[in-house]
């Protein structure tokens, strides 16, 4: 039986005055919330101002346009904006800090909840703990905790926000702390019967291994607990920009040091970047080594003529860390991450590297792309997540800047077919506008047929009427 805080009124009754069944959905919400809807009015442009609001943000790639926005206050608003769409049938989407999947922040003529002002977060020094509003930024949690010494395994900029943690969270220091998910403690999750739960290892634990890596397939996450960990240590960051050639000479140079070094170096975080004619890595290393160290390491690259080298010691200043990494990185000239790969540490060393090193060749052709690889290993060999990252060695993706969808979609079919032999599993990153076949790989999203049908019971717990359809999972159904 699951743990309920807060019961809000959850169904209408047949009593409900005249008047209240002639209002509009809107209208009854506009009564029951403290934050401001905005409603597009019929045959407005999305790009107006609507009642001092703009939609714009929340009209993605798919042109999904929703009917309102609600920017909510309080957790009491997210209940009341799910009670509305659960009785009046609408499609309801969560919009967060921003990094939520295109497609799962706009509701197509149904309702958008905006939770960008709800960004409270407290830390508590003692516990190392960290408790924060779902529309919080990553950035509003390290700047919180610096002044304590603490830090969240997180991803490469500030601005992201919890759907990077409640989808897994990549980030340089996930090989010494683990995702960002696995540092999850509790949440509070507003579910479809407009109930508030609390998630923990005491409290429904059944639902806390669901929250880390699908944690926005059952309800909306209104509030998570984070464990922190001591970030005391010296940081060396940044970037460090080589020339590179036709035959990817530099980014087979960068492939193969960054394999080495991460062997020895459990708290060396690296992403390797590609693009016509440069290859990047971005650095963020915090392990216990000394500073005249962790220098040293990168010596060998230097000897190789640098376009630019921004790398530098710093403090353990994680906000600052992701700012300065943030600034000096290349902005990928990209409309959507298209493909994504996992690749174990046997297909690198059995082929893999020089078939990437070939489908590289294809995807920067005739219009150019960014290649982005994230390493594994480390604390995240041990992750508890619904997430398909145990085991994996390299984690590779593409970034077109072509406008047209079809041909994003047909250039990332021909890399697939090229990389096949060497990856573990498949799937479209979530940043793609479009997924024209949302049911495919399921199970490689969430690390197995076991995962997926465990996900899709407890979908049938919370969800069973499926209110929440867009998700960073899309496809998935509850399971009968």
């Amino acid at each position: 039986m699951l743990s309920v805080i807060k019961l809000a009124a959850l169904y209408v009754s047949c009593a409900v005055s005249v008047v209240r069944c002639q209002q509009t959905w809107a209208q009854v919400l506009r009564g029951q919330v403290l934050g401001p809807l905005y409603v597009l009015q019929d045959g407005a442009n999305t790009s107006q101002l609507v009642a001092g609001h703009t939609i714009d943000p929340f009209v993605q790639d798919d042109k999904s346009v929703p009917a309102a926005v609600l920017v909510a206050e309080d957790t009491l608003d997210v209940i009341a904006a799910v009670n509305v769409a659960r009785e009046y049938n609408l499609t309801i989407a969560v919009y967060g800090g921003g990094h939520w999947p295109i497609n799962a922040r706009s509701a197509d003529n149904g309702l958008t909840v905006d939770m960008s002002q709800m960004r409270g977060v407290i830390v508590d020094p003692v516990q190392q703990t960290a408790v924060v509003q779902g529309g919080a930024l990553g950035g509003d949690v390290l700047h919180a905790a610096e002044p304590w010494g603490l830090g969240l395994p997180w991803g490469d900029a500030n601005v992201t926000g919890m759907g990077l943690a409640l989808g897994g969270g990549i980030g340089l220091s996930m090989r010494q702390h683990g995702l960002t998910c696995d540092s999850i403690l509790a949440a509070q999750i507003v579910i479809a019967n407009g109930s508030l739960i609390e998630i923990s290892s005491t409290v429904n634990p059944e639902l806390l291994a669901g929250l880390r890596g699908a944690g926005t397939v059952f309800g909306v996450v209104t509030e998570i607990t984070f464990q922190l960990f001591d970030g005391t240590a010296d940081v060396y960051a940044g970037n460090l920009i080589l020339p590179d050639d036709a035959n990817f000479t530099t980014l087979q140079c960068l492939l193969e040091f960054t394999s080495e070094a991460l062997a020895e170096y459990p708290g060396l975080g690296i992403e390797v970047f590609s693009m016509p004619s440069q290859a990047w890595i971005t650095v963020n290393f915090h392990g216990p080594e000394k500073m005249e160290e962790k220098v040293a390491v990168f010596a060998p690259l230097r000897q190789m003529d640098p376009i630019s080298d921004l790398l530098a010691p710093g403090a353990s200043n994680f906000y600052a860390v992701n700012d300065y990494i943030a600034v000096t990185s290349f902005q990928a000239p990209a409309k959507a991450f298209v493909l994504s790969g996992l690749m174990s540490e046997e297909q690198f060393n059995s082929g893999g590297l020089e078939a990437l090193l070939e489908a590289n060749g294809v995807a920067m052709a005739p219009s150019g792309a960014v290649l982005l690889t994230d390493w594994f290993g480390g604390a995240v060999e041990n992750t508890t997540s619904y997430t398909p990252f145990n085991g994996a060695y390299l984690h590779y993706f593409w970034s077109f800047p072509d406008p047209d969808t079809a041909v994003l979609l047909a250039k990332a079919a021909e890399l697939q077919n090229m990389m096949a032999d060497h990856t573990t599993s498949f799937y479209p990153y979530d940043n793609l506008a479009t997924d024209p076949n949302p049911e495919d790989n399921l199970a490689s999203k969430v690390g197995g047929e076991e995962n997926l049908e465990q996900l899709q019971y407890l979908k049938g717990l919370l969800d069973p009427q499926n209110l929440f359809r867009n998700h960073q999972l899309r496809g998935l159904t509850p399971d009968f």
